[in-house]
């Protein structure tokens, strides 16, 4: 029979699991409702910025092509296609997801809806499995949540029409690959995973997102010296298994405009990004001269944001010996990734015979700065459990998660998409133009046919690959036992 604090104690855990997966629910659901809510309950207008000149006429050329029962090969002209080729799949920012199905049956602005939520879905599970992982408690979950579901870059960018940026969402299972990496040994299983993870994520027309998660496991293979062959065959396995997204393109990588626009003007242009809100039609001028639209520079957490980050996620984690040790390789990406958002500190990777794709390279802070969000709410996890008891303290934290909330809310009020019609006004868009126009291209189909059978053969290779891990790991534990 257990003593009678025991099952107090047991009571007890039992209420705290039943409460954090209600909290959690309750999270969820309150992120799906925002998100809705941003979009503007679907009243999406394809008349402005990139909703009218890229994300509109490719999602209504894909109905098209799914009513009519044709491929989407060819669009009517070029201009939907940022001017660069009217073959729709050889723009590596276009969306060739299998759940782009649904727009045979939905409208182009419920599909956005869907579309984006299916992702906030995903990349809530990816961020629920770090706090399992991490086994982080309901506030500092509740700040990771915050962080990186209404942050500045993932409003600003759809705000704009900028689709493509919905791939954000899968960032936690990529942050949660590279936490494994660098805490545990792996092997082609985990570059497996790693490799799907960043096809699917290419799928989703981000592109950008993809250039660079590889430039962060390339960064931690050059840290990681212990890491550097998963890092590495992650890299070249993901770009292999992406040979159907890539091979179409080589077709008309000369045709894209490469003019380097350029980064952060000032270090304090990052600081603005990060504690200041700025309206939609606000703009910074980079080096260049080029004046950029706020979203290519809008981080915003908050000062109460800012003020945690360097709190947890710069003073605690640097100074913490074992966290330090742990995860000190994060911090060679951290610099070099920031530092090449600055001005035109990028610009000399770009005249290299490989394209990148990268002209605007303020997008490149995003990676450290998820990570660094991970990092603060772990510390912050770590001392809030040394001092949990303290009722004075949870009332100065509860207001501090207020004051978080209220920021991140006046943000969002400025950039959800009733108010850009406002700003922007109506424009003209005319859906019956953006049909299917394919023609005879024997050389585009010959590259998308060499695409499928690149992506096919990888595929096997690395099935085959993470079996053969497979039987390993279990002959290995089968001789220790």
């Amino acid at each position: 029979m257990k003593p009678s604090n025991a099952i107090t104690l047991d009571q007890q855990d039992n209420q705290i699991q039943l409460f954090n997966k209600i909290w959690i629910c309750l999270l969820f659901i309150a992120g799906l409702f925002l998100w809705v809510k941003f979009l503007n309950f679907g009243d999406i207008h394809f008349t402005y910025l990139d909703w009218g000149e890229d994300s509109g006429p490719r999602l209504v050329f894909l109905q098209s092509a799914l009513q009519d029962g044709l491929l989407p090969y060819h669009m009517p002209n070029a201009s939907g296609l940022v001017n660069v080729s009217d073959r729709y799949l050889s723009i590596p920012d276009v969306l060739f997801s299998p759940h782009a199905l649904l727009l045979k049956l939905l409208t182009p602005e419920t599909f956005v809806i869907v579309h984006v939520l299916l992702l906030y879905s995903l990349g809530f599970c990816g961020l629920a499995i770090l706090r399992r992982r991490y086994t982080l408690t309901w506030l500092p979950f509740t700040v990771l949540f915050l962080l990186f579901n209404f942050n500045g870059h993932i409003l600003s960018h759809l705000s704009a029409g900028h689709l493509p940026w919905a791939g954000y969402f899968l960032f936690p299972w990529f942050i949660l690959q590279v936490m494994r990496l660098l805490e545990e040994r792996q092997d082609w299983r985990w570059v497996f995973q790693t490799a799907v993870l960043l096809f699917f994520l290419f799928l989703q027309g981000s592109f950008h997102q993809f250039s660079i998660s590889l430039i962060f496991l390339g960064l931690i293979a050059l840290t990681a010296i212990k890491k550097h062959w998963p890092a590495l065959a992650a890299v070249g396995a993901s770009l292999a298994l992406s040979l159907v997204r890539i091979m179409p393109t080589l077709l008309v990588v000369n045709n894209f405009n490469t003019v380097f626009h350029g980064g952060f003007p000032t270090f304090y242009a990052v600081i603005e990004g990060l504690a200041s809100i700025h309206t939609p039609d606000s703009g910074l001028s980079v080096p260049g001269g080029k004046t950029m639209g706020w979203w290519e520079f809008d981080l915003y957490i908050g000062i109460s944001g800012l003020l945690f980050l360097l709190i947890f996620g710069f003073l605690r984690w640097l100074s913490s010996k074992e966290e330090n040790d742990r995860y000190m390789n994060l911090l060679f990406p951290f610099i070099v990734m920031t530092v090449s958002s600055m001005g035109t500190v990028f610009k000399v990777f770009t005249q290299l015979s490989i394209p990148t794709g990268i002209r605007v390279t303020t997008r490149f802070i995003v990676l450290p700065l998820l990570f660094l969000c991970l990092l603060a709410v772990m510390q912050f996890n770590t001392w809030l459990a040394k001092h949990n008891k303290n009722r004075a303290l949870w009332l100065v934290l509860l207001s501090g998660l207020g004051v978080l909330l209220s920021e991140l809310w006046q943000h969002f009020k400025v950039w959800q998409l009733s108010n850009m019609l406002q700003v922007f006004g109506e424009g003209r868009f005319v859906p019956s133009i953006w049909t299917v126009a394919n023609y005879p291209d024997p050389s585009y189909m010959r590259y998308l046919l060499y695409g499928v059978l690149g992506s096919s053969a990888t595929l096997l290779v690395l099935i085959g690959l993470s079996l053969y891990s497979a039987r390993k790991a279990r002959r290995t534990a089968l001789e220790d036992s």
